[in-house]
């Protein structure tokens, strides 16, 4: 069998620990499995990840807050308790589930627990990694507001969409489509890694501008618009499309209304953070009213939130001019919420 549980004495509370066994015992149940016999939480993470590498399958571990967590509880009451959709799971992965302790402790399983948690980024229960067969880390995930059997489709789509990937990506030539399409897969399902690699790819050839602006928006989280590799990239982006017939310019200008939106000097200058939708309308808004008409929104949303009734008024009436028949009742009402808004601030 390809499914492992490993439950550990975890602790909460003062001499107080507890061990998954109801579960643990239910689960070798349905799986007709077997304990592994490690004597630790990190030999048997290392015993799984040998046997993945020897038959090229991944591993998904579960990082379950049992007992304490109720989000955790609820997936192994819906997902984990379930042998019909386990086994669905059976022919696509090892499973490895670990506690998370709610409380510090010294103990070694503890120790071992939490340097795991540190090796792939676990912050918070649950939380679900999955790792290729040679222990890259390949994608996670937290809670899913699903159900156990949409959980289970959503992994197995996700081993799936690994392998079509990675084997994709062995052949010499790809196509900007391809690599496209690729990007957009391991996206869905959170494969960063392999986003970075098919993004560093793409780019040696790529003559459209998508993933210069994937690019853009990556490096925009960690890099002022100033930056001369922004610069060298904006500049790029827009002579790959100059007449926004793909829409990189519409882009570039919510890229940069998202990242001056986040920078502390701008929250106190509204009209600073929104100048480039602005900029945008004034260029481009007549040749593109299919989007006009949201930007126009988003501005409105953005002044509203930042407390100036009046602009954002004004934008939710200019978004209601430019919108098309079936979204206007919904504009209008939001319009009557402004305006009541606006009333009740005059009077207080």
């Amino acid at each position: 069998m390809k499914f492992r549980a490993v439950v550990y004495l975890s602790t909460l509370g003062k001499g107080m620990s507890y061990l998954k066994g109801v579960f643990f015992l239910i689960f070798s149940f349905i799986l007709g499995m077997h304990p592994l016999e490690a004597s630790s939480v990190k030999e048997s993470l290392k015993e799984i990840q040998s046997e993945a590498l020897e038959k090229d399958i991944p591993v998904l571990i579960a990082f379950l807050g049992s007992g304490w967590c109720p989000w955790s509880m609820k997936m192994e009451n819906e997902l984990f308790s379930d042998g019909a959709l386990l086994q669905k799971l059976e022919d696509k992965c090892f499973f490895l589930q670990i506690d998370m302790p709610a409380r510090a402790s010294s103990d070694l399983s503890f120790i071992e627990i939490r340097a795991i948690m540190e090796e792939y980024q676990v912050k918070e229960s649950p939380t679900f990694v999955l790792l290729s067969s040679r222990g890259k880390w390949i994608a996670q995930e937290g809670f899913l507001p699903l159900s156990g059997e949409e959980v289970t489709s959503r992994w197995i789509q996700c081993f799936e969409a690994f392998v079509e990937v990675t084997k994709t990506l062995e052949t010499p030539f790809l196509s900007e489509i391809c690599l496209g399409s690729l990007y957009e897969k391991a996206k869905t399902f959170g494969m960063c890694n392999l986003q970075e690699e098919i993004l560093d790819r793409a780019l040696t050839t790529a003559k459209e501008p998508f993933f210069y602006l994937e690019k853009f928006k990556a490096l925009s989280k960690e890099r002022k618009a100033s930056d001369p590799g922004m610069l060298s990239l904006r500049k790029k982006i827009k002579a790959l499309d100059p007449n926004n017939d793909q829409k990189a310019h519409l882009e570039l200008a919510m890229i940069d209304f998202t990242s001056f939106q986040k920078r502390k000097k701008n929250r106190s200058r509204p009209g600073l953070a929104a100048q480039p939708l602005l900029d945008y309308i004034v260029q481009f808004g007549k040749k593109d009213p299919d989007n006009l008409w949201k930007v126009e929104m988003k501005l409105s949303e953005y002044f509203f939130t930042r407390g100036l009734l009046d602009v954002a008024l004004v934008h939710a009436e200019m978004s209601l001019r430019e919108s098309p028949e079936g979204m206007r009742e919904d504009i209008k009402q939001t319009i009557d919420y402004f305006k009541t808004a606006i009333q009740q601030s005059a009077t207080e």
